[in-house]
């Protein structure tokens, strides 16, 4: 220690010469890591909690690295990693590394956030963390359904036939200084969830999809809901690249798959396995049935109109011009691989009771819903305020 790091200090007559330890460089500090604020999108107000963090991103798939970083959160929807830099990304004054977190909340859509940190030449001297901002939540979709009615002179009747949708939307609320109206509604869901975040610009496309009946297979062991791999009976012409769907015949199991790779014994009529581009959205029971499917050219297409991560439901488009419920190969948006989902519009016929459910709903702070009917007056269009975190929410509907 030199001298200039020496100097007194004087109690009760006795005098003592003190020598602090040089401060440590920025890198060794235990500090924040990452560091972001969630914010609800619809309202741009701060998550409240309580809120679940991980470590994401490659840098923290090493279990060293994992190890060395400890996930925070705190009030206002602060979230992020701390540790010692040097420990968890030793590398860094010469490597980039992926960092990042996976974050939950209740009532919210989980999600990813990741970027590059690195590499930095004065590390560990100097160390600034990966300021990753304010991370966009995305509401977990409410169901609206209801029952439309006829008031006669003693009761209320059911209307079957009725067309119910919706007409408008506002993606934030409101308020008593801005009051602009409503938007058009060029929103689609689509079913199994996004797969992959896409960017505004990626492409929607109306495909037909169409199952190899003649060379279907079976799974051999349950695939969970966020495998990477499925176990098939045979790869009969089922290559890298193409697609394969999964319990086709039932609407709420369906889902279509891209192959990544594929490897198996010499014959292809032989058990296989097969490694996803995507996790499965869903979870498929042993024996369920699996085909290698034809993808058309596309019919029709829309762009996103704003970005997707995945796990959303509601696509906001630039359009809806060509959409009709059907299937859809959603391509590009920074995302290498196409996707593959049921498409459904926000209108429906009420059945012969009357009843009406929308498919799920997210993305929008509120509507307009309205109703038509070829005999009965329809009540004038309605302005709904989306009850999220309300997983369903009615609305019943009275013609005269």
């Amino acid at each position: 220690m030199s001298e200039a790091t020496q100097f007194p200090i004087q109690v009760d007559g006795v005098r003592y010469v003190t020598a602090p330890d040089d401060a440590l460089p920025q890198g060794m500090r235990t500090a924040a890591i990452v560091q972001a604020r969630l914010v609800d999108e619809l309202t741009v107000n701060p998550l409240p909690g309580p809120i679940t963090v991980q470590p994401a991103g490659a840098a923290f798939q090493n279990p060293r690295a994992r190890s060395a970083v400890n996930p925070r959160a705190a009030d206002g929807g602060i979230v992020g990693l701390v540790g010692a830099a040097v420990r968890a990304l030793p590398a860094l004054r010469t490597t980039a590394y992926e960092v990042g977190v996976a974050v939950r909340a209740p009532g919210y859509v989980a999600t990813t956030r990741t970027q590059m940190l690195g590499p930095d030449g004065a590390f560990p001297g100097v160390f600034v963390p990966a300021a990753l901002g304010d991370v966009a939540m995305h509401r977990e979709p409410v169901i609206l359904n209801g029952r439309a009615n006829v008031r006669t002179a003693i009761a209320f009747d059911p209307v079957p036939n009725a067309t119910v949708g919706v007409s408008g939307i506002w993606r934030t609320m409101p308020t008593l200084t801005a009051s602009p109206p409503a938007s058009p509604a060029d929103i689609a869901a689509i079913d199994p969830v996004l797969y992959a975040p896409r960017l505004a610009g990626a492409s929607v496309r109306v495909v037909t999809l169409t199952p190899d009946l003649a060379n279907e297979k079976r799974l051999l062991r349950p695939a969970a809901a966020g495998a990477t791999q499925v176990y098939l009976s045979n790869r009969t012409v089922l290559a890298a690249n193409g697609v394969l769907g999964l319990d086709e015949s039932d609407p709420s199991r369906a889902e279509w798959v891209v192959v990544q790779s594929i490897v198996g014994a010499v014959s292809d009529t032989e058990p296989a396995v097969a490694t996803l581009a995507f996790p499965l959205a869903r979870s498929h029971a042993a024996d369920a049935a699996a085909h290698p499917t034809a993808v058309s050219a596309p019919t029709a297409t829309q762009p996103l109109a704003l970005d997707a991560i995945a796990g959303d439901t509601t696509l906001l488009l630039g359009g809806l011009a060509g959409m009709a419920p059907s299937t859809v190969e959603i391509a590009g948006g920074g995302v290498a691989t196409a996707e593959y989902h049921g498409l459904a519009l926000y209108e429906t016929v009420t059945d012969t009771d009357g009843q009406w459910e929308l498919p799920p709903l997210s993305r929008v702070a509120q509507l307009t819903l309205t109703a038509s009917h070829a005999t009965f007056t329809p009540p004038p269009p309605r302005t709904v305020t989306v009850e999220y975190p309300r997983r369903e929410q009615r609305l019943d509907l009275v013609f005269t």
